[in-house]
């Protein structure tokens, strides 16, 4: 007889997955920093339980920390922001 592997492994990859998405985003898109999308993870570990989502929490803090250093967003030296026809 064959066995269906559970939704529940699907549940608790879901917010990694989110996760290594919006990494991969951010890193991908360079000049416009997506970083604060990293609130998805906790967001669907929620689900799941307080343990995980305390998990996937930290997981979040670090990875927006690390972009934040990458996208330069704590340094003086910031890029302006691309200039819009709309605020002139």
């Amino acid at each position: 007889m064959l066995r269906v592997v559970p939704r529940r492994w699907l549940r608790i990859l879901a917010p990694a997955i989110a996760l290594a998405a919006v990494v991969g985003l951010d890193l991908h898109n360079g000049r416009e920093p997506v970083l604060g999308l990293v609130v998805i993870a906790p967001l669907f570990g929620a689900n799941i339980g307080p343990r995980l989502t305390a998990v996937y929490s930290v997981a979040a803090l670090v990875c927006a920390a690390l972009l934040g250093v990458h996208d330069e967003q704590y340094s003086s030296r910031r890029r302006p922001p691309p200039s819009s026809p709309g605020w002139r």
